[in-house]
């Protein structure tokens, strides 16, 4: 498997295969930071002591 496959046919296969979950409220998005933390790692960033 050292060859991808295409944006388009990823998007084709998203589209196909829609993900569902059974708790409807569910949801894999990173909650929103606060401001402390995200002055936070904004300071680090800007220092460049983050890895990306």
């Amino acid at each position: 498997m050292t060859n991808g496959i295409s944006t388009e046919a990823s998007k084709a296969i998203s589209k196909e295969f829609p993900v569902e979950y059974a708790d409807m409220e569910f949801s894999i998005k990173p909650h929103k930071l606060d401001g402390w933390i995200g002055r936070r790692v904004q300071l680090r960033l800007d220092k460049g002591l983050l890895k990306t």
